[in-house]
Formats: structure tokens, sequence, C-alpha cells
């Protein structure tokens, strides 16, 4: 396990604390997790909050090495979040306006692609999940091309546990529609479609649990597209919003990048290219 932390804000009357470890075993999953901790301080700390660091680093290491119950990596990190803020010892509830942890999960043979999921929640009992994953070189017959998926679920605010969806039907869904696709529509169509089938699949029940379903295909040079390219679609249950650009590259695999702002909320209702 290797662990740092790092000094990311200070104001005057807040600091924002990151704490990231490494090599983090899970052991009821058989799976290892870069782990980082946000910690928003509601006030200047005094300064031996820091040596909080060493007993937040050991709760995590202890809670997921022993973790009893072959949960989703969505309840998983759930339960340690909502533990590192009641915990009596470690005394965040009284000192944080929000903590936020990221589990940014390796492949393994059960989930076989990069995968991360963060969970936000307060003291007061407020939470939200966000899951992104990324399916590489999944074939579009339609049109002739290949394409790196990047999926992010904005999951509802207090959701209950119970709430959250096993990711493979949803990967079973995303391939088997993009495999099967009949028309050669433009990549946008294509996209839209795909991202409104998750949502209105009943069998899948994601309409129910989130807020927002982003789904960004970037297709490889080739094909109909003789260039780098990538569309970006944001899906809620009122309404579809598009993205598209020309890009040597999307993102990388790192739950960081992943999760960035920058490809959710996408303002505008019409299509936007840019050549």
């Amino acid at each position: 396990m290797s662990s740092k932390f790092i000094l990311n804000s200070f104001t005057r009357n807040s600091t924002l604390i990151s704490l990231e470890l490494g090599d983090i075993l899970i052991a009821v999953r058989g799976s290892v997790a870069n782990i980082t901790v946000a910690l928003d301080f509601f006030d200047r700390p005094d300064p031996s909050v820091f040596q909080l660091l060493q007993p937040i680093t050991d709760f995590i290491q202890d809670c997921l090495t022993d973790y009893p119950h072959f949960d989703f990596f969505e309840v998983i990190n759930a339960n340690l979040a909502s533990g590192l803020l009641s915990n009596s010892d470690l005394g965040l509830s009284s000192v944080l306006d929000s903590l936020t942890v990221t589990l940014d999960v390796a492949p393994t043979n059960v989930i076989p692609f990069p995968f991360a999921n963060t969970i936000t929640c307060t003291p007061a009992g407020n939470s939200n999940g966000l899951v992104v994953f990324k399916l590489e070189d999944i074939l579009i017959p339609a049109s002739d091309s290949v394409a790196d998926v990047f999926v992010s679920l904005d999951y509802i605010d207090g959701l209950d546990l119970s709430g959250f969806k096993p990711l493979q039907p949803i990967i079973d869904f995303i391939k088997y529609s993009l495999a099967d696709y009949r028309n050669s529509d433009l990549f946008e169509v294509i996209n839209g479609n795909l991202a409104f089938g998750l949502l209105s699949n009943s069998e899948l029940g994601l309409s129910s649990v989130l807020d927002s379903l982003t789904i960004t295909l970037s297709i490889e040079q080739g094909g109909v597209i003789p260039f780098p390219f990538t569309n970006t679609v944001t899906a809620t249950s009122k309404r579809i919003t598009q993205l598209s650009a020309l890009a040597d590259y999307l993102m990388s695999d790192s739950a960081e990048q992943l999760v960035s702002s920058s490809y959710k909320n996408i303002n505008g209702k019409t299509l936007k290219r840019f050549w």
C-alpha cells in the first residue's frame, strides 16, 4: 500500500484535503483499488487535524480488507464513506461539510475494464453516487467503426443502497445495441438512441434511480470518418443534450479524469459540430 495527502485548497474559512491510497485489497471481491478521500472541512481546522490522517488510512484499509459481504462496489464504497463519518473515534462528522470517497478499481476477470465509483456524503445524511466505466474497442458495424465507450451513471441524491444497478446488464445492452444497430446514421443519432434505450429499458430500471446518464463514443480514425472523433450524450428523463468534437483522445483511464465535470451537464439542446 502507498499513501499520500494533498492540501488541495486553503481559504480563510475552509480547507479541502485529499488523501490518496494505492493498491488497497478488497478481499471479498478479489480486487485491488486506488482510493481517494476528499475531506471538506467547514472551518479552518486546527493543525492537529493532520494527526487524523493515519487513523483514517488504517480505518479504510481495515474496512475494505475485512469487508464481509460480496456487495456491489458502490455499496462497499457507500458503507465505507458512511463508516468514516459515523466513527466516533475519528470525529469527522463534527468538522466536515462533506466527505467524498472514490474507488478506482483495477480490471479483473469479474469487471475487465476501467471502473470507478464516487460517493459523497454529509454529516446530515445526504449522499449521492457516481459510477463511471470505459468499454474499449466496441464494434459498430452499421458505421464500419470501432469505438471506446465511456459511461457515467449519476445516481439520485439519497439513493438507498439497494438502488444501485449491476453493471453487466448495462454493458451487455450497450454492446448488443451497437453491434445490432441497423441504420448507417450519424454517430450523434446512434449515441442518442443508445442513451435513450438505456434509460427507457424497464428491465434495467435506470430511469428511476439516475439523475442523468452520460455516454461518450470515442471513434477511432477510419471507416466513415477519417479522423479521431468524439460524441457525448447526456440524457435525463426530460431531455437529451449532445456535444461532438474532433479529438486525438478523450481522456485517460484514471478515476479523477473519468469523473471530470467537463464531460457532464452539457448546455444547449442542439447538436454542435466544430468542423
